[in-house]
């Protein structure tokens, strides 16, 4: 009985294999790499560009081919068990079939066709797309009766459908190797703006506690004073408690002001007000339409919680912008071979990318939150945490906020 699943299932499985191999191999493929190969003259290079260029006639093929694979498999290997075993074979090949399938048809082809792309594509090419034709009445089928559904769902049409999804693209850049020709620098700016319009304004803003405001009792010969102290251009305005900011002042707006003692409140400009759960690709969509630099960040009871600039959100996809809101503080200072002296402010993913550590995510963003999650409460000046091969010492701290960490990093972790 043996035999006779085996002579039914695996041509089938590995039919299926090549199908998802396939989707991956092209999809993974490094393209430039293909078309130097088509101008050599390599026939597979040249198909799997030609498949490349209609990519939703590719993945229509490839999952249509391996779904018709699986199914085939799932009839045959059940009658063949009902015509030996009888009543219940049909249970048998419920429990049996499934898992041979996605790991032998699904899993381990994928896998393969994304450790070797590039090779592979060149070489699955051709037989996909002679397979592309054998099935391709019953693409035109398929393909004709979803535009139908959508149309009667009231869907239009807008244009080709998106080649991969957020998530293959991110697999195919988190890949090693001479697949995918990019350097560490490209693959970080990348997953920046992949995550871009995934993360909202909280995780962005300037902390109210950090941010320099002024009150609206001030003079305009005060504000000034502000002025050239703090070396600001601009002020946030608040009216009588720190979290009601009602406004923004500008230097250059003062200037030439004969009056020192007139209030600030006639030279103060609005300000925006938007949400901390605010998504930061629809936000700077809405500053840079409306021309505003900064927002007030509030929380679902009006009150401010911080402050938000265009640089703040462009630093999601290029990397550190100071600004004038930004103290210059070192991140980090190597004292020397795993010895680090870092700022409490850093972010998390900012140590995990330079230091190549691997703390946690959690309902915090930088390595003072870190520690208070750690601890359970606001850690002293000398207190000191052991997480994994990494030992956190708090070398400066204040009452209500961590300044500075010294990290000592095992290099030969238990």
């Amino acid at each position: 009985m043996i035999y006779g699943i085996l002579l039914f299932c695996v041509p089938l499985v590995i039919l299926e294999g090549f199908f998802a191999a396939s989707e991956i191999a092209l999809i993974s493929a490094n393209r430039r790499r293909l078309r130097q190969r088509a101008e050599e003259g390599y026939q597979g290079a040249k198909i799997a560009l030609k498949l490349l260029s209609r990519p939703e006639y590719l993945v229509a093929t490839t999952l249509l081919g391996a779904y018709m694979s699986a199914a085939a498999n799932a009839i045959l290997v059940t009658m063949f068990l009902l015509d030996q075993v009888g009543a219940g074979g049909e249970i048998l090949a419920m429990i049996a079939l499934p898992p041979v399938l996605v790991i032998f048809g699904e899993i381990i082809p994928k896998s393969i066709g994304r450790q070797q792309a590039t090779a592979l594509a060149e070489k699955l090419a051709p037989p996909l797309y002679v397979a592309s034709w054998v099935i391709y009445p019953i693409t035109l089928v398929f393909g004709g009766l979803s535009r139908l559904v959508l149309i009667a769902a009231g869907v239009k049409k807008t244009g080709e459908l998106p080649f991969i999804t957020r998530e293959d693209l991110s697999l195919v850049v988190d890949k090693s190797g001479p697949e995918v020709d990019l350097e560490r620098k490209e693959r970080i700016f990348i997953h920046r703006i992949l995550q871009f319009s995934l993360r909202t304004i909280k995780e962005v803003m300037v902390p109210l506690i950090r941010v320099n405001a002024i009150p609206d009792t001030l003079t305009v010969g005060q504000a000034l004073e502000e002025f050239r102290t703090s070396r600001f251009s601009r002020l946030p305005v608040y009216h009588r408690r720190i979290d009601n900011l009602i406004g923004v002042l500008h230097d250059f707006d003062l200037l030439g002001e004969d009056g020192p003692d007139r209030p600030i409140r006639a030279f103060m400009r609005p300000v925006t007000y938007v949400p901390e759960l605010k998504k930061i690709d629809r936000l700077l969509a809405e500053m840079q339409r409306q021309g505003n630099h900064l927002a007030v960040v509030v929380d679902e009871y009006g009150g401010a919680v911080g402050i938000v600039t265009i640089e703040d959100l462009l630093e999601e996809i290029v990397g550190e912008i100071t600004d004038e809101f930004d103290q210059e503080v070192a991140p980090f200072k190597k004292l020397g071979e795993g010895h680090y002296l870092i700022s409490a402010r850093t972010e998390i993913k900012s140590l995990n990318e330079t230091l190549h550590l691997e703390l946690p995510a959690g309902d915090y963003e930088t390595l003072a939150g870190f520690l208070i999650s750690e601890l359970g409460d606001l850690p002293r000046a000398g207190e000191h945490l052991q997480y994994r091969n990494l030992k956190f010492t708090v070398r400066q701290a204040e009452a209500r906020a961590v300044k500075e960490v010294e990290l000592f990093v095992d290099v030969a972790p238990e």
